[in-house]
């Protein structure tokens, strides 16, 4: 089994009932997607005669379902026009539109605080997208419990972007993190993560749980929220712009927690692919080499730019988050990768081994 990058989107076919929500969506939000048209494209569009649905990306999160709708929309003014949007079926419809727009307002208060902060990034950057933000409401469709958000242009999650290398994804993974997070630095409570040590007590020492504890007291890096489910597929990617999708907005958490995070679930994902224990094996070395040579590295050091460089940890707690959160994910499975994803787990939050390499 060879650990190797991804380039194409991941399409799924659609059933008639979906399709049939599709459509009767985009038909009901029709004036309402016309001006989301014009304002993310600057042309005067007129208005949407029809929708097709080109392709269709979907995935599953905490929160539902959600698909990233690429469409061709014909218009009285501006004819043809293509681009995404995103619908999300709900399981609590009023509690995912109430995230979605307060998600929408953070991300407009850190545009505005990251253009006035003067924050310069290295030219290596320069091709990064200066404009991040997320999605609006559009409406709602309660028959079937989703909620529409705006015409998003030429832009797809990171994990079918057209950057080809895992290094690159991530470094914007880091990157939107970064300017989502904000500058602000607010003190952690280790209580907090008082259900993760409990979940990973028993398959670590003690003593490592000890120490853990008692950086993240120490540590500055708590945020105003975090994310929750940050991953490649939540955050999307086009020209000059990111946009960030389908966040919990947990307040006063690490960080570190989100960059932890994202990175488990790819792992989680790679691993997920190995049919046996010795497939498992031999795609877990290629990808834990990536992973501390250029893939976390790279995505830190993204991070850090987008905050401005702000030297604030001792000791930098993404081990143990990354760990914990294997942890935790080798319970949903059984047999070898259960045993695979604990065993990565139990090794970083032992071993520290970003601290060394992030100069910790």
């Amino acid at each position: 089994m060879v650990f190797e990058d991804e380039s194409l989107p991941k399409s799924v076919p659609v059933d008639e009932r979906t399709k049939e929500i599709l459509l009767t969506v985009l038909t009901k939000y029709r004036k309402e997607l016309a001006e989301s048209v014009r304002a993310r494209t600057g042309l005067e569009t007129g208005s949407i005669t029809s929708a097709e649905i080109k392709q269709v990306a979907k995935f599953s999160g905490a929160g539902g379902e959600t698909f990233i709708v690429g469409c061709s929309f014909q218009t009285t003014a501006a004819g043809q026009i293509e681009g995404g949007i995103v619908l999300k079926y709900a399981k609590d419809l009023d509690s995912e539109v109430e995230n979605a727009n307060a998600l929408n307002k953070l991300l407009e208060k850190r545009q505005k605080e990251f253009e006035k902060s003067g924050i310069e990034l290295p030219e290596s950057m320069n091709w990064f997208p200066r404009r991040v933000f997320a999605p609006k409401v559009l409406g709602i469709y309660p028959d079937a419990s989703c909620l529409i958000l705006e015409f998003l242009g030429d832009i797809v999650p990171l994990e079918d972007s057209p950057l080809k290398r895992f290094e690159d994804r991530f470094r914007i993974l880091g990157y939107a993190l970064g300017r989502f997070h904000g500058t602000r630095l607010l003190k952690v409570k280790s209580k907090h993560y008082d259900p993760l040590f409990r979940a990973i007590k028993g398959l670590v020492s003690a003593e490592s749980l000890d120490q853990w504890r008692s950086d993240l007291d120490g540590s500055p890096g708590g945020a105003e929220f975090i994310h929750g489910d940050s991953h490649l597929q939540n955050i999307m990617f086009g020209p000059g712009r990111l946009a960030l999708i389908d966040a919990i907005l947990v307040p006063g958490l690490e960080w570190m927690d989100d960059l932890g995070y994202a990175i488990s679930h790819f792992v989680q994902e790679k691993l997920a692919l190995a049919e046996n224990e010795l497939q498992l094996k031999n795609a877990a070395k290629p990808l834990m080499d990536r992973l501390l040579t250029a893939i976390v590295p790279k995505m830190f050091s993204s991070y850090s730019a987008a905050i401005g460089n702000m030297k604030i940890y001792d000791n930098l707690p993404i081990d143990f988050f990354l760990g914990a959160h294997l942890i935790v994910r080798s319970l949903l499975y059984d047999g070898h990768l259960s045993e695979g994803l604990k065993s990565l787990g139990v090794h970083f939050v032992e071993e520290r081994p970003f601290c060394s390499l992030t100069g910790s």
